[in-house]
């Protein structure tokens, strides 16, 4: 810190220094005294290499002290054989013209024959009387100056002059008090009438208006001490000091800074935040605080770079560093969280006398204990007669300790305000907190949300007793706890203040459960939605394709229409994938599932996901040599792994690596840590990786939530990894993700290995696609527009057609013609009665008819979790005729 003299300029405070002459004169005699002595010593030998340290202030103050640790401490590492020089101008008790000019005859006569190479000036008194008196003395030495606020581009004209001028981070240091403060609404700004007091304010009152609409800032300027102390004393709590400098009160009496501030903490009950280091462990909470000892090694090494022959104006000026220092005793006395202090700040804590610190409380405990022994000695004189009492008070007592002691939940009573007078030792199995450090404290400064306390405490003053009360309270690591809390409120004596007692449990496992459920309500409510949307619309898109179909095989291709006919049943077909989608990820989807080896699935599909990936990223397919079987849908794990790579190609923009890795694992819960859901048994365990940009756990959290996308808006649907986390659990499997920003993601599918083998293809068979034989096929579909055109294509493939869309007619159509129907295809899901139930009533009265079942969804009528039964012959809508017909061939064959 650089005291101001009058004026906001070095050439201004030049000019001031004429008028201080008066002062001079009283000095003068003195000088002259200390000039003569000075002559009578021998002249200081000259060295090598010499700097001269000029302080504008006196040994002690701790500003210069601090700036001297920094030069040493430099020069002692690294030029130790220096001879360092210290003056000290004194200007804070004296600063006139005549006094300069003493200093300067001084000066003169005592380095008259030392040789100096670097002049180090720190503040601005000793830079003003460098250029004005010592320029006549140390005639062409470099000089490095420090902590000047009032510098001017044209003192470095002609000169070698380079330094650091002043910089003080009012903004930051303002800014980190209201981060640690949220609550803040007053701000007491804290300054002297004297001119850096009064400069300092002026260039505050710029920063602050900034924050007027937000906060009120309160001056206490011009005041008596005591007055000071009265008015910080009164400050609300939700307010905040913001000391500037107060070295000099109004009555003219003058105190160190380290003093002054050791008072006012004495008084002041909320947060005091400083811009100077030195202020820094006397009672502020800290701040981006203005470095001296960090201001002197700066200045050494530039003094340095000098003395290595570096010319001075050529070094560029530089400001004063700040760093973010706070005292942790400040921090823990205002309960201030260190995690929210910036990245890389200083925390000190000087430690205190315990004597000193607590001599009041030490001397009232010895007083008590004396006090306690005489009444110990009455007790003991009258104990025959309360033997009786007091053994009945130690059985209650000891029960009401045993209750308190080992309740489940947590007891606890307080006052009104809010203050725990005792709480039960359950306490800290919930709250990391010893119970001991929780008498005493207000139970506000646990709240997440403090709005919840008024609103508490205005319904127990209403009813007097509060149930059920959910709140969340932190515990001593900042970790959230939902609560409920029992209380009621007591009068104890008519002439006390009542107090609450209450209950505290903690629920925050059983509100994780319902989270769980909540969940678990939305997908299945979800699924059932997806599964009813699914099955209408692929009985429309039945007809859609299938209506398509019919008019292509009767359209020539010259035929204007014919393209666009078959736009229409592409679309349809488009549309059909999204069904799929919408099936899968609500496992509402038909999985032929058979013997698989999973490497061989990989093999396969690799020529595909080389294309679907980008040509910057490099595939690697890392396959165990053993071979790995599972029961699966070759279809639908293609599929996941389809999905998994288009989104591995858009998470790496930039290029990178997309790793398939397969292998045998088998879980054993007692050897192996335990992975979520997993049971044991043998696992093939498909890894999918990628090297991009990675995910964090808010985003992994929603990943396999249908229709939640982190892409574009248009560029995604939010079902690929609802879809892949359906298909993989309708497998019987588990998918895991692991991922973090900017390293890549990984998600590993365990599938159940399984014992069988692939069957081994047969001899083929010729699948004629004619009913030319004229067998009789009985349609069974409520869909109108679906039966229609089922009747329609198979009479025209030359079958006989019955058709219904009623259950109970069927059966009776069955009853009529049960000697001449060869095949029933009727649709799974219908009112009354599902296919399955209908195909057993028409086998009890026609034993050889044969099946095939459709449906756009599975319900489990056919299937076990949508794996088709073993023997049941299936088809899925929305389907082509072509398939349709090659599968009743394949039936009637």
């Amino acid at each position: 810190m650089s005291a101001v003299f009058p004026g906001r300029s070095l050439k201004h405070q030049a000019g001031l220094i004429k008028k201080s002459k008066i002062y001079g004169l009283i000095v003068t005699l003195c000088l002259i005294a200390s000039s003569r002595l000075s002559l009578s010593i021998e002249p200081i030998a000259a060295s090598n290499t010499s700097v001269l340290v000029l302080h504008s202030y006196h040994h002690g103050f701790t500003w210069t002290d601090n700036i001297s640790d920094g030069i040493m401490e430099v020069f002692n590492d690294k030029m130790p054989e220096l001879e360092l020089r210290f003056e000290f101008l004194d200007t804070r008790r004296i600063y006139t013209e005549a006094y300069f000019k003493q200093l300067q005859s001084l000066f003169r006569q005592k380095y008259e024959n030392v040789d100096i190479d670097v002049i180090i000036c720190t503040d601005d008194q000793a830079l003003l009387f460098m250029l004005q008196y010592g320029e006549t003395i140390f005639k062409n030495i470099p000089v490095v100056f420090c902590s000047v606020s009032g510098f001017q581009p044209g003192m470095r004209k002609g000169r070698q002059l380079t330094g650091l001028r002043e910089s003080i981070d009012i903004k930051a240091t303002l800014d980190i008090a209201l981060k640690l403060n949220p609550g803040t609404k007053n701000v007491a700004v804290i300054t002297d009438m004297t001119q850096t007091g009064r400069a300092l304010k002026k260039n505050a009152q710029k920063i602050f208006d900034e924050y007027q609409k937000r906060l009120t800032f309160i001056y206490f300027e011009d005041l008596l001490v005591e007055d000071l102390q009265l008015k910080i004393a009164q400050l609300p709590e939700n307010s905040i000091v913001f000391l500037f400098i107060f070295s000099k009160d109004k009555s003219g009496r003058v105190f160190s800074h380290e003093q002054n501030l050791k008072r006012l903490s004495r008084y002041c009950k909320v947060p005091i935040y400083a811009v100077w280091e030195f202020y820094l462990g006397y009672g502020i909470v800290g701040g981006k605080l203005t470095n001296g000892t960090m201001e002197g090694r700066m200045v050494a090494e530039m003094a340095l770079r000098i003395l290595k022959g570096e010319k001075a104006s050529n070094i560029a000026l530089d400001e004063s560093p700040t760093l973010y220092m706070f005292d942790r005793q400040q921090l823990q006395r205002f309960s201030i969280d260190e995690t929210l202090l910036p990245e890389g700040s200083i925390i000190i804590n000087r430690r205190i006398s315990f004597f000193r610190e607590y001599r009041i409380w030490i001397w009232g405990i010895f007083l008590f204990l004396l006090l306690e022994t005489i009444l110990i000695i009455n007790l003991y004189l009258g104990r025959l007669q309360r033997q009786k009492t007091l053994k009945a008070l130690r059985q209650s007592e000891e029960k009401y300790r045993n209750i308190f002691e080992n309740i489940r939940d947590m007891y606890y009573e307080s006052n009104l305000e809010g203050t725990i007078l005792e709480i039960s030792p359950s306490i800290e199995e919930y709250s990391l907190y010893k119970r001991d450090e929780l008498v005493g404290r207000r139970l506000t400064d646990f709240y997440v949300d403090p709005s919840q306390r008024p609103l508490f405490l205005k319904i127990l003053q209403e009813k007097g007793s509060v149930n059920d009360y959910e709140v969340l309270l932190k515990d001593k690591d900042g970790t959230f706890h939902n609560f409920v809390i029992n209380a009621a409120l007591i009068h104890t004596e008519p002439e006390s203040s009542p107090k609450i007692i209450g209950s505290i449990r903690d629920i925050t496992e059983s509100k994780k459960l319902e989270e769980q459920l909540q969940q678990a309500q939305k997908m299945e409510s979800i699924g059932t939605l997806a599964g009813g949307i699914a099955h209408d619309f692929n009985n429309l898109l039945t007809a859609i394709i299938g209506g398509a179909e019919l008019v292509i095989s009767k359209t020539s291709k010259k035929d204007p229409n014919f393209h666009l006919i078959q736009e229409i049943k592409e679309a349809g077909v488009r549309a059909a994938d999204l069904t799929k989608q919408l099936l899968a990820f609500s496992r509402r989807q038909v999985l032929k599932a058979e013997p698989q080896n999973i490497n061989h699935i990989v093999e396969n599909l690799e020529k595909m996901l080389k294309r679907v990936i980008r040509e910057n990223i490099e595939f690697i397919s890392d396959l165990s040599a053993k071979e790995l079987m599972v029961m699966a849908d070759v279809v639908q794990l293609e599929q996941v792994l389809i999905n998994l790579a288009i989104n591995a190609s858009d998470a790496m923009p930039g290029g990178g690596k997309f790793i398939i890795k397969t292998e045998a694992f088998e879980y054993d819960p007692e050897v192996q840590e335990a992975l979520p859901h997993l049971q044991a048994g043998k696992y093939v365990l498909v890894s999918v990786s990628d090297t991009g940009k990675g995910m964090d756990q808010k985003t992994i959290d929603k990943i396999f939530e249908p229709f939640f996308t982190t892409k574009e808006q248009g560029k995604g649907t939010g079902l690929g990894l609802a879809m892949v986390y359906g298909i993989i659990k309708q497998h019987k499997g588990y998918i895991l993700v692991d991922s973090e920003v900017g390293t890549g993601t990984r998600f590993d599918i365990y599938l159940p290995q399984s014992e069988n083998l692939p069957e081994q293809p047969g001899e083929s068979r010729h699948i004629t696609k004619s009913g030319k034989g004229g067998q009789t096929i009985l349609i069974v579909e409520d869909d109108p527009a679906v039966q229609a055109l089922l009747s329609k294509l198979l009479i025209e493939g030359g079958y006989k057609v019955l058709k219904t869309g009623d259950v109970y007619e069927a059966i009776d159509l069955t009853q009529k013609n049960s000697s001449s129907i060869d095949l029933l295809i009727t649709d799974v899901v219908m009112p009354h009665m599902n296919g399955r139930e209908l195909h057993k009533k028409i086998t009890a009265i026609c034993p050889e008819i044969k099946v095939l079942f459709m449906s756009g969804y599975s319900d489990n009528v056919i299937s076990h979790d949508g794996v088709i039964d073993q023997g049941i012959q299936f088809i899925q809508k929305p389907f082509e005729m072509k398939l349709l017909l090659g599968k009743i061939r394949e039936i009637l064959d």
